[in-house]
C-alpha cells in the first residue's frame, strides 16, 4: 500500500449580503460643448498648413529645437533630444515651457529653469527644478483651416459642419456613457465585496491574478510606445515594488470572481454551450488571422476563459438590473409605467 499526503487549495466560503440593500446610482451624462470645440481644434491642427519663417517665434508657431534637460548640472536620462517639435502655446507637459521659447530666433541658444509639476509622470523629476538648455533649429508658422462645410467634407463623410458636430457629440456621449457604466460596475463590485463575507483567499489564485495584472500593466505601457523596463526605471520602481502595489487589485479581482461564481449559483444564472460558442466565434472573427491562432481560440483553456467572461457579463447584467438606480434605467421605468397606465385607461 502507498500512503501519501496532498495539500490543495480550497475555495473559501462566500456569504452574500441582502442584495435588496445594495444600491448604486448611475449618473446621467451630458456632452460638454467645450469638448466638442476641443475636438474640432484637434482636427484643425491635424490639417494645418506650415510655412518656414525666419522671424521670432510666437504663440501658435511650431518650433524645431535641440534640448538638454539637467538636474543639478547633470543630464537626466532621456533628457537630450535632437529635433524635438514643440507647438507654442501648448504647455501640456511643463507649465511655462513654451513661453520661454517665444521671442527666440533660429540658431538662438539659451538656458532657463522651470519646476516639473508635482504630478509629473516621471516620478524622480516630479517637483524638481529642471535646467533646460535649448537651441532653436527652425520655426514654422501654422495656418489652421477655417471650420466650414468644406472642412467638414474634407473629413470624408460629412456634408455640413452641423453634421460633423452632431457626430462628434454622439461619439463623446457614447464614450461618456461607457465610462459611467464601467464606473458603476466597479462601484457595484466594491460594494458587494464590502458587504459580503469571504473566507481566506487561496495564495495561488491571488498569485495568478497578480501575474495577470502585471502582464496587463506591461502590455499597456508598451502599447503607448514605451519600453517597460525604462519606464519602470524612470518612475523608480522595481518589479517587486510594482507587484506589491498591484496586490490589492489582484485580491479584489479574486474576490469579485468568487462573488460572481456565488451569485451565478445562487440565482441559477445558466451558461450554456451556445453562449460559449458565440464567444469563441466572435474571438475567431476578431483575432483569427491564422490557423494557429484559431486553434488556440478553440482550445479548452480558451473555452474556460470564454465561459468565465460570459458568466461575468450575465451576472453583472443581472446585478445592474437589481441594484442600479438612476440614469436611463429610471427613464425607461417611467416610460413603461406610463405605457401601463395608458393601457389601463384604454381598457377602462
Amino acid at each position: 500500500d502507498v500512503i501519501y499526503t496532498a495539500k490543495v487549495s480550497v475555495l473559501p466560503e462566500v456569504s452574500l449580503p441582502d442584495l435588496e440593500k445594495v444600491s448604486v446610482t448611475i449618473n446621467e451624462v451630458k456632452v460638454d460643448e467645450k469638448k466638442v470645440d476641443s475636438m474640432i481644434e484637434d482636427l484643425r491642427k491635424m490639417r494645418a498648413g506650415e510655412t518656414a519663417v525666419t522671424r521670432e517665434a510666437k504663440n501658435g508657431d511650431k518650433v524645431l529645437l535641440d534640448m538638454d534637460v539637467k538636474l543639478a548640472g547633470v543630464s537626466v536620462e532621456g533628457g537630450k533630444q535632437h529635433g524635438a517639435m514643440i507647438w507654442l502655446g501648448n504647455d501640456s507637459m511643463i507649465p511655462g515651457f513654451t513661453e520661454k521659447i517665444e521671442g527666440k530666433k533660429i540658431d538662438d541658444s539659451f538656458e532657463f529653469t522651470l519646476p516639473f509639476p508635482p504630478e509629473y509622470h516621471v516620478k524622480h523629476l516630479a517637483g524638481k527644478e529642471g535646467e533646460f538648455h535649448i537651441t532653436v533649429k527652425n520655426i514654422f508658422e501654422v495656418t489652421l483651416p477655417e471650420v466650414n462645410d468644406e472642412f467638414a467634407a474634407g473629413l470624408g463623410k460629412f456634408k455640413t459642419v452641423d453634421e460633423m458636430k452632431d457626430q462628434l457629440r454622439s461619439n463623446l456621449l457614447s464614450e461618456a456613457e461607457n465610462e459611467e457604466e464601467h464606473r458603476v460596475e466597479r462601484k457595484l463590485i466594491k460594494e458587494l465585496i464590502k458587504q459580503s463575507t469571504i473566507g481566506e483567499l487561496p495564495e495561488n489564485l491571488v498569485e495568478h491574478e497578480l501575474e495577470q495584472a502585471y502582464a496587463e500593466l506591461r502590455s499597456g505601457i508598451e502599447q503607448r510606445g514605451l519600453a517597460f523596463d525604462e519606464w519602470a526605471k524612470n518612475i523608480g520602481k522595481s518589479e517587486e515594488e510594482l507587484k506589491k502595489e498591484l496586490t490589492p487589485q489582484a485580491e479584489e479581482r479574486v474576490q469579485a470572481s468568487l462573488l460572481t461564481r456565488k451569485i451565478a449559483m445562487t440565482e441559477n444564472i445558466i451558461i450554456d454551450d451556445s453562449d460559449i460558442e458565440e464567444e469563441i466565434n466572435a474571438a475567431i472573427a476578431h483575432y483569427g488571422e491564422t490557423d494557429e491562432i484559431k486553434e488556440r481560440i478553440r482550445s479548452q483553456e480558451f473555452r474556460d476563459v470564454a465561459r468565465r467572461q460570459v458568466e461575468n457579463r450575465k451576472v453583472m447584467s443581472w446585478l445592474k438590473d437589481k441594484c442600479v438606480t438612476g440614469g436611463k434605467k429610471e427613464e425607461k421605468k417611467k416610460e413603461d409605467d406610463t405605457k401601463d397606465d395608458t393601457k389601463a385607461d384604454d381598457k377602462s
